[in-house]
C-alpha cells in the first residue's frame, strides 16, 4: 500500500448528525471508499454525503454533551 491507500475514510451523512439513522461507514483506502461513496450516494438518494478522511471527521463531527 502507497499514499492514500494507508489511511481511513468515512462516508457519512452532512446534516443529520443527532438523527438516530445518521449514516456513518469507515473504510481502508482510497478506491473501496470512492467505491462504496458512489454505491451508498445511489442508495440513499435523500441524503447528503459527504467523503473524507477519518481525521478530518473527527474535526467535523459534533461534539456530544
Amino acid at each position: 500500500m502507497k499514499g492514500k491507500d494507508k489511511q481511513q475514510y468515512v462516508v457519512y451523512d452532512q446534516f443529520h448528525w443527532l438523527a438516530p439513522d445518521h449514516l456513518e461507514h469507515v473504510f481502508a483506502g482510497w478506491e473501496y471508499a470512492l467505491k462504496n461513496y458512489a454505491f451508498l450516494k445511489q442508495a440513499h438518494p435523500d441524503k447528503t454525503l459527504g467523503l473524507t478522511t477519518i481525521e478530518d471527521y473527527e474535526k467535523l463531527k459534533p461534539k456530544r454533551k
